[in-house]
């Protein structure tokens, strides 16, 4: 709520607008050295991180005058605390504070990479109001079938505090895109093969993209007729033929 309230208060001196869970910010400030939590009284243990319903959003903002800039997040930031829209809030006007918060949101992956043996990445999009309900199903999934991953937890790289399966949501507030990741002790195809399925049917169902801002490459390439009509993938081969009539740019890319 706070980066929608963003996109409309700071509008064309917002640059950015990220978001990270509770779970992404415990795994960030736990197992990457140097980062620290903004929000000290909002730090969760591992038994917390995923049920208490925290979100972090990471607002930039650069327009002409760096003075005004300041005065309105000054102005912005107290009317959200006024309104009980945020429970608690920091600004920056340095870079080497600046680059310190972009850490924890740009550290997730290599934090959870570092904890963890495998590492399931998804990326997806919804519409901006129900872009985080995927996580949650997911966690939900995952609490309720933690059985399927017993085997796996028993060996490989975790901290043994931590859930297993570690789900986490983290990414772009402007555009819908959020990052699903879902860590494992140990990396298992099969494992990826039964989540992809979950997952990407799930984004479907809901709505959403399975394909984001890194594209479809390879692998999703073989889902494209779950996400578009015959007709729209007609026309997406006549475009391709058209334009690429020896088939040598981006070879197996999108298209099969």
């Amino acid at each position: 709520l706070s980066a929608l309230c963003a996109q409309k208060f700071l509008q064309q001196s917002l640059r950015a607008a990220e978001f990270l869970d509770s779970s992404a910010m415990h795994a960030s400030t736990t197992f990457l050295p140097d980062c620290t939590h903004p929000f000290p009284q909002l730090r969760t243990t591992a038994a917390q991180h995923d049920q208490n319903g925290l979100t972090f959003v990471l607002l930039e903002v650069g327009g002409s005058s760096a003075v005004h800039d300041a005065e309105l997040c000054e102005v912005f930031l107290e009317r959200l605390t006024d309104a009980d829209i945020i429970v608690d809030g920091t600004m920056s006007y340095e870079a080497s504070h600046l680059g310190k918060l972009w850490k924890l949101r740009e550290g997730v992956p290599s934090a959870l990479r570092r904890a963890f043996g495998g590492v399931y990445k998804y990326d997806l999009s919804f519409p901006v109001a129900e872009m985080y309900d995927i996580v949650q199903e997911m966690r939900g999934y995952c609490r309720h079938h933690a059985s399927q991953f017993r085997a796996d937890a028993l060996q490989g790289k975790a901290p043994l505090e931590e859930p297993i399966p570690y789900v986490t949501g983290f990414g772009h507030v402007g555009d819908g895109n959020v990052h699903l990741n879902i860590a494992l002790p140990t990396y298992s195809r099969d494992v990826g093969v039964m989540l992809d399925d979950i997952v990407y049917n799930a984004a479907i169902r809901r709505g959403g993209s399975i394909s984001a801002e890194h594209g479809v490459g390879i692998c999703k390439a073989l889902r494209m007729d779950d996400i578009h009509s015959p007709e729209v993938l007609r026309s997406m081969h006549a475009l391709k033929a058209a334009l690429d009539p020896k088939g040598i740019l981006n070879p197996g890319k999108v298209l099969c």
